[in-house]
């Protein structure tokens, strides 16, 4: 299945401020990650900083902070086609992703885009992300956890339950539970 995952590398595990990236598994097995750094977007350069590195999460510029979302192969391809096309833009100050600005045009902000950019994050969210990458974990957590409560993934759940238990199960519902604990003792109903 394809992925388009977000990392969070929180401030002093090798990055002063903290750092966002992308990561792009696709379903035969390639990875590649793109991140927004001073002269624009670059592919392949958190390979080497983060992603292939080795160590407990948060250590040695292991991602602290890893999300993986499972996206339909057209959105994989549209969004991957989006991040390479950041890429051509860097050095360009008329363009989006072309320079880096921390407030405006960070890698807070490109990878908040890429989520927007395969409908993870909908098109009418104002939410672009908080400023610091170490703040994004509950916003991250927030779009990762209904993402995949979305009904196509919960089809085994559903189909699993033989529609007859279901029945028994509601019929059992309607039956009034008698606590044999409870006595009355004056006489008026409990």
């Amino acid at each position: 299945m394809a992925t388009i995952g977000l990392r969070i590398v929180y401030s002093g595990n090798n990055s002063t401020w903290g750092h966002m990236y992308v990561v792009f598994k696709g379903d035969d097995g390639t990875t590649t990650v793109f991140g927004q750094y001073g002269s624009g977007v670059k592919e392949k350069k958190d390979w080497d900083d983060h992603e292939s590195r080795l160590g407990l999460p948060g250590t040695n510029g292991v991602p602290n902070v890893s999300r993986d979302f499972i996206v339909a192969n057209n959105i994989f391809d549209h969004t991957l086609n989006s991040a390479r096309q950041a890429v051509l833009q860097a050095g360009d100050t008329s363009v989006r992703w072309g320079v880096y600005n921390p407030f405006t045009n960070s890698c807070v902000d490109f990878s908040w885009w890429i989520l927007k950019e395969a409908g993870i994050v909908g098109p009418d969210d104002k939410f672009e992300g908080n400023l610091l990458p170490d703040s994004n974990l509950d916003p991250l957590n927030s779009y990762f956890y209904w993402h995949y409560r979305r009904p196509e993934f919960n089809r085994e759940v559903r189909r699993s339950i033989h529609g007859a238990t279901n029945t028994e199960f509601r019929g059992a519902n309607t039956i009034r539970p008698i606590d044999p604990l409870a006595i009355d003792l004056d006489g008026d109903g409990i």
